[in-house]
């Protein structure tokens, strides 16, 4: 008698312990899950994200916290702000869709905006347009052994101070106009010293533009 109770009270727990495992495996199948970003491979603070560089996971809802970034596409094209590691969720507090810094209009990340003032003769008469390609003529101020240097195929951004809305001027209008320069770091260094060393003389690239970023 004692036996058959011990066999009874076995088959009991058996069948409560199927049961449990077969709910919990019916409780799991309902469990619901979000997508979330998680970097593939080491990325260094100021880099912009593309596809390559973000994957999916998907965790249970519960988990997910507000800050965790959901969407791949919302973040691809966007920089991050620190350096992210492989394998971590991407969170949004650590992307932005603005580079460090102001990123001024008509100019790309990392290139330089130098202004400097020229007069008429040297400016062919300031006839100009913004876009215009010009070589620049750095011509030594005295007599030395310095050859003439020229930074060739610079872009005019910007010119300022003209009287005509067209972008164009064939005269000078009483005073010196400003021109605004978009130049790499080694010609922005270059031209730093051409006050000082140098006479300026612009020559415009004949039938060339370079159109706004």
């Amino acid at each position: 008698m004692r036996h058959s109770k011990q066999v009874t009270l076995t088959i009991v727990l058996t069948v409560v312990l199927v049961g449990l495992a077969w709910y919990a495996g019916r409780s799991r199948d309902k469990i619901q899950t979000t997508p979330v970003v998680v970097v593939l491979r080491e990325i260094e603070a100021g880099s912009q994200l593309d596809s390559s560089d973000l994957g999916i996971v998907e965790v249970p809802a519960k988990l997910v916290r507000a800050d965790w970034v959901t969407d791949a596409q919302m973040a691809i094209g966007l920089i991050c702000t620190t350096d992210l590691s492989e394998g971590e969720i991407l969170l949004g507090n650590r992307i932005t869709g603005q580079s460090a810094g102001l990123l001024y209009p008509g100019t790309e990340p990392g290139r330089r905006l130098m202004t400097i003032r020229l007069d008429a003769a040297a400016a062919n008469g300031y006839w100009l347009a913004e876009g215009s390609l010009v070589d620049i003529y750095l011509v030594p101020s005295s007599p030395t052994d310095q050859e003439i240097q020229m930074l060739a195929g610079v872009r005019i951004l910007k010119i300022m101070g003209q009287a005509e809305s067209t972008g164009f001027s064939y005269e000078s209008q009483g005073s010196d106009l400003l021109i605004c320069l978009d130049l790499s770091p080694e010609e922005a260094i270059l031209l730093a010293a051409a006050e000082t060393w140098y006479s300026l003389k612009i020559a415009a690239v004949s039938d060339s533009c370079a159109p706004l970023p």
